[in-house]
């Protein structure tokens, strides 16, 4: 009897769950961008009174290349031009939407937008569906409704908005988390080197989300990233893309601490390694996160490789606690080549997630240097 009634209920939400959509399903809702209509096979949807759409139509219809990462469940999207660029990123878990603009034109990472959903995205038939005004508007574009001819009207305009739109906040209007000042940028603190200044954040300027801080790329413009005689002389060594390559040459930029040149090893055991050195310091009490630092993340299954970030910059409360880490970081984009669109870019994590970022590895210390 038991067996019975649980199976019951199972069916009872099953279909409750099927019968939900295509109550608030509606064919009848149309959807124009720039005066084109959204054509998609996967209907939109209303839930509490928000028009829900599938995040890669609507993306790929303003110009966006669009990627999945199903284990964190995260949309990454992209669209840029020869001016400027605009990177959006989803994290339908934690309900949390980073916007961030970047202006090719002054050179400078403009705008960072940090909110959240009124209603949360959801997966129907294995499709991501997200809410259509609040991605629109994040992104710049105006959205208009008609309930009479259940019409969804989306002026995209030329699909980015500029710099100067942003801070005169006549487009994007939530939650502005930080904004590049002349006041910011002239407190960065630099060391010449035979290339380039390099950027070494401290109190005084916290690193901006999306800025790239490492000497990376001959001419970051350059789309053939890919070739190595487009790097500069710091990174072109190794194994270009990976993870270890990037958190290595960026130690190398900010304390001038080769740790290639002292053949660390594998991640399993480069902690273990590096100890040997007088100029290097390993730190193994996890909680004890330091800016600009190696974070070591071994791996749970030997037989993988694990992975290496490197710290920027530690945030923490007013007793000294970590809050929030900086971090920068290589072969995010999971082809094993280095990717200017998403590797050594200023990432911000609370602490307590980024101890647990990974469920394939495990954080196990720190590589500093012996100052």
């Amino acid at each position: 009897m038991k067996n019975f009634i649980a199976l019951l209920l199972l069916c009872t939400t099953i279909f409750s769950s099927t019968n939900i959509y295509s109550i608030y399903a509606d064919e009848q809702i149309k959807i124009f961008i720039d005066g084109e209509q959204l054509i998609t096979d996967d209907t939109p949807f209303l839930s509490n009174g928000r028009t829900l759409v599938p995040f890669r139509a609507i993306f790929e219809k303003l110009g966006f290349e669009v990627r999945w990462e199903s284990e964190g469940k995260q949309i990454n999207a992209e669209r840029r031009t020869n001016k400027n660029r605009v990177r959006c990123n989803i994290q339908t878990i934690e309900n949390r939407m980073i916007v961030m603009l970047d202006d090719y034109v002054t050179e400078s990472n403009g705008f960072v937008n940090d909110t959240s959903f009124e209603v949360l995205p959801q997966i129907v038939n294995g499709k991501t569906y997200i809410p259509l005004r609040a991605v629109s508007e994040a992104l710049g574009c105006s959205v208009d409704w008609n309930g009479n001819s259940k019409t969804i009207t989306i002026m995209a305009k030329d699909k980015l908005p500029t710099k100067k739109e942003v801070e005169d906040n006549s487009l994007i209007t939530p939650n502005v988390v930080e904004t590049v000042t002349e006041e910011t940028t002239s407190s960065i603190v630099t060391e010449e080197t035979e290339q380039k200044s390099v950027v070494i954040y401290s109190d005084d300027n916290k690193p901006v989300v999306g800025d790239t801080p490492g000497n990376i790329l001959k001419d970051p413009n350059d789309p053939n990233h890919l070739d190595n005689n487009k790097y500069t002389d710091t990174y072109r060594h190794g194994n270009i893309g990976q993870c270890a390559w990037y958190a290595e040459c960026r130690f190398y930029e900010v304390h001038d601490i080769k740790l290639y040149s002292y053949q660390l090893g594998g991640i399993k055991e480069c902690l273990t390694n590096a100890i040997k050195h007088d100029d290097l310091t390993v730190i193994t009490d996890i909680n004890d996160i330091q800016s600009n630092t190696i974070a070591v993340f071994c791996p749970k299954d030997l037989s993988k490789s694990g992975h290496m970030v490197y710290v920027e910059y530690v945030e923490r409360d007013s007793n000294g606690i970590p809050t929030n880490v900086y971090i920068t970081e290589a072969n995010t984009s999971r082809d094993g080549k280095f990717d200017p669109r998403y590797d050594g870019v200023v990432q911000k994590i609370s602490f307590d997630d980024f101890k647990n970022s990974s469920q394939a590895n495990v954080l196990t210390g720190y590589i500093a240097a012996n100052k």
